[in-house]
């Protein structure tokens, strides 16, 4: 059965993504969906999938320095 829930959640959350929603407002939204009291349960349902994991291969060191810069 929860199989089902995450691939349900992995795909709404791909869908709302590819409709233009920011991933941030998505995820309480699914969450809601969802019946769950905070986002941290829903984060549990959610897995990098084999699309998403190609993209983040693509970035290179200096995109990464960006997106985490030195504190």
């Amino acid at each position: 059965m929860h199989d089902l829930r995450h691939t349900f959640s992995v795909h709404a959350l791909e869908q709302m993504v590819s409709q233009g929603k920011d991933p941030y407002c998505a995820l309480p939204i699914l969450s809601t969906y969802l019946g769950h009291k905070g986002i941290e349960s829903t984060e549990k349902y959610l897995r990098l999938t084999k699309q998403y994991f190609k993209d983040i291969l693509q970035y290179s060191a200096e995109d990464a320095e960006n997106i985490f810069p030195e504190v």
